[in-house]
């Protein structure tokens, strides 16, 4: 089955939407005891990371989570559920993530940047994704798609071949990733039109 993380805490509901309208059958994942039955794994947005790690550790989501990815289990997070599978987050203080992706999350900075004149620290709205070689999630697109994103920290991988595409706000940040099974998007697809309709029917389409 392919299931959708569906937690206090996680924007579930856009996605189930937006997978149902391309003719995928979503469940939606609400427990630790379901997680072992899911062919393949969503993670949406969240708005707070703090909240949403206490979510899943409180239910005991997370061993079995982890256990999935371990084995293979395809995942696709999206925007704040991507800063989920990171070693760590720093805002005022630093949290401790899932270490599915080696690396951090911060917030934008653009300290003594000129770019901090010119562009805030949200960044909502459309922006360009590019990408080189072949990226699975993009299939079938363009480098320099547009896609819509609405967030105000970004990952950082410690390994940059984990960043398969980039975006711009102020400087270059990572838009998407990929580590082996385990995929995400900075931007959210189910807010991107046709281009994220497409990389959602990538993910669906992936081989398992």
């Amino acid at each position: 089955m392919l299931a959708i993380l569906d937690c206090d805490g996680f924007e579930a509901a856009p996605l189930h939407k937006a997978l149902e309208k391309l003719g995928a059958k979503t469940t939606p994942l609400t427990s630790a005891s379901e997680i072992h039955r899911a062919a393949k794994i969503v993670v949406p947005n969240v708005k707070c990371y703090r909240r949403a790690l206490a979510t899943l550790r409180d239910a005991g989501m997370v061993p079995p989570l982890l256990t999935a990815i371990d084995a293979g289990c395809p995942v696709l997070a999206v925007s704040g559920g991507m800063h989920l599978l990171f070693d760590v987050m720093r805002d005022a203080t630093e949290h401790s993530g899932l270490g599915v992706v080696h690396g951090r999350v911060a917030k934008f900075d653009f300290g003594q940047h000129p770019a901090a004149k010119h562009f805030s620290a949200h960044h909502q709205g459309w922006n360009q994704v590019v990408w080189s070689g072949e990226v699975p999630l993009m299939s079938g697109l363009k480098s320099g798609d547009f896609f819509f994103f609405d967030h105000e920290a970004i990952a950082w991988p410690l390994d940059r071949r984990a960043t398969v595409a980039t975006a711009n706000h102020g400087h270059e940040f990572c838009a998407a990733i990929q580590r082996d099974h385990v995929f995400g998007t900075q931007f959210l697809p189910e807010r991107s039109d046709a281009a994220g309709q497409s990389v959602l029917t990538n993910f669906v389409k992936q081989a398992v």
